[in-house]
């Protein structure tokens, strides 16, 4: 969990050392102690054939989310840091993070199932899910939860008539 909240703050992949069980040497670490920013040479990097220059600065450059208003549904779960996390890039974006759905125009939750999906839906708000969110903040753009099935919250029931079928990815011998 450390290293996908790590990887979203500096937008970047980070190297998975540190953070592999069972001692995992990040646990180990006091909140105060600086990240381990690993060491790069960029000699060999077409971009930067001199090797002078530094890697691209992290901070996100997009403001797509000006005017939008997130609600994180009680159904994610989410850990404070995390929450705490999302909500920094939002406001980097120009979005904010409110703390009640009637002060919403954004729902993220993972279920239709919950209240909150039923409100936001009935109310005309955007509806979408965590994976729609990072796909927002990994392309830099604002896009509808409606163009993707992935980005739209799942069904707890699925889709009638498709109990007994398998998935693609599951026709192998092996069961899934």
């Amino acid at each position: 969990m450390y290293r996908f909240d790590d990887c979203l703050k500096l937008n970047r992949r980070i190297p998975e050392d540190p953070y592999l069980l069972p001692n995992a040497e990040i646990e180990q670490k006091v909140a105060s102690d600086p990240l381990p920013i690993p060491t790069l040479d960029f000699n060999f990097i077409h971009a930067h054939p001199d090797g002078k220059q530094g890697p691209p600065e992290v901070t996100r450059k997009f403001k797509d989310f000006v005017g939008k208003r997130f609600y994180f549904a009680r159904d994610l779960k989410l850990h404070q840091q995390l929450l705490s996390t999302l909500e920094t890039i939002i406001n980097n974006a120009g979005g904010e993070v409110v703390k009640s759905l009637q002060s919403a125009n954004v729902v993220l939750c993972n279920w239709r199932q919950c209240d909150e999906y039923v409100q936001g839906s009935r109310k005309g708000m955007d509806v979408g899910n965590l994976t729609w969110l990072y796909w927002m903040i990994a392309k830099g753009q604002w896009a509808s939860p409606l163009k993707m099935l992935l980005h739209y919250p799942r069904d707890k029931n699925g889709v009638p008539g498709m109990e007994n079928m398998v998935s693609v990815s599951c026709r192998r011998k092996v069961e899934c």
